[in-house]
């Protein structure tokens, strides 16, 4: 055979070869391979009339980590996971207590009624209040553990219908889970300005993830959901992961589902923590949170 025809030839059998098609089996996540499908409706309807229909909560039994970070000295303390239970109404109403499991001895008592808190640490006999949205400044986050940062993280507030307030829709994923993920924005100002970011994984259409901003678009507080249960025909989050990124602590909580009733009836003298006798008030006072 010619010099030219072999090299024809040879040419002919190697793109042949290349031309083979190759199959592989790739194997998708069971959550993502079961996304289901909602619109922007429906998933307004789901916030909405589901979980903002969720007006009070009682968890009989809870338990709760805490994790404080020292920026500057760059190191991390926490406390041994404690037991309690914990009450929450809206809009922002919330009493807990947290138990040394050992010694069912409170560690903290702690209540907000909207706009005042209360903290009852006995180890150290001192009674702190003050506005809800006051910080102080230093290194310590312990000094930043606000009530009401735990109960806006429990409860979903509706997605508004007012004049300046909008909401984006859009899809995201992770290699286990597909999401719709609504943007909450403010619209009023001179330019649109998010406040809450809600992640709703799609194979149960249940919210996974809740994160808020401040003015400037910075992430100041994200909190995740794991698994959530039924109560009464609604929703609620049988776990709470809370990070306040702009205070520097996390907050790990679990609760017991069997120990949890929800839109029973909550008298509002029970969201104030009595000043114990001997007890240091301390008046918390510090810059305003945006």
């Amino acid at each position: 055979m010619p010099r030219g025809a072999v090299a024809w030839l040879a040419l002919v059998l190697v793109m042949a070869g290349a031309c083979i098609k190759k199959t592989e089996k790739v194997a998708v996540a069971p959550a993502k391979k079961n996304a289901l499908t909602a619109n922007r409706d429906q998933l307004r309807q789901l916030i909405n009339e589901k979980y903002a229909a969720v007006q009070t909560i009682t968890y009989s039994r809870l338990r709760v980590q805490v994790e404080g970070y020292y920026l500057k000295k760059e190191k991390k303390e926490s406390y041994p996971r404690g037991s309690g239970y914990m009450v929450v109404k809206r809009p922002y109403w919330i009493r807990m207590n947290i138990n040394n499991p050992l010694t069912s001895t409170t560690v903290a008592a702690m209540a907000a009624n909207g706009s005042r808190f209360q903290v009852w640490v006995p180890s150290e006999n001192k009674y702190l209040t003050g506005a809800v949205n006051v910080k102080i400044e230093g290194d310590n986050p312990f000094y930043n553990i606000r009530p009401q940062h735990v109960v806006e993280a429990i409860f979903v507030h509706p997605l508004q219908s007012e004049a300046n307030r909008s909401f984006l829709v859009y899809e995201e994923s992770d290699p286990r889970f597909s999401y719709y993920v609504i943007d909450d924005f403010e619209t009023g100002g001179s330019s649109p300005r998010l406040l809450r970011r809600i992640w709703i994984e799609r194979s149960e259409l249940r919210i996974s993830r809740q994160q808020w901003y401040d003015g400037n678009g910075r992430l100041v507080s994200d909190a995740l959901y794991n698994s959530q249960v039924e109560v009464n025909g609604l929703p609620v989050f049988l776990d709470l992961n809370l990070n306040r990124v702009g205070d520097a602590y996390r907050l790990t909580f679990s609760f017991d589902r069997d120990a949890i009733k929800v839109n029973e009836p909550v008298e509002e003298a029970l969201f104030t923590v009595p000043v114990p006798p001997g007890a240091e008030t301390v008046e918390v006072k510090g810059k305003t949170e945006e």
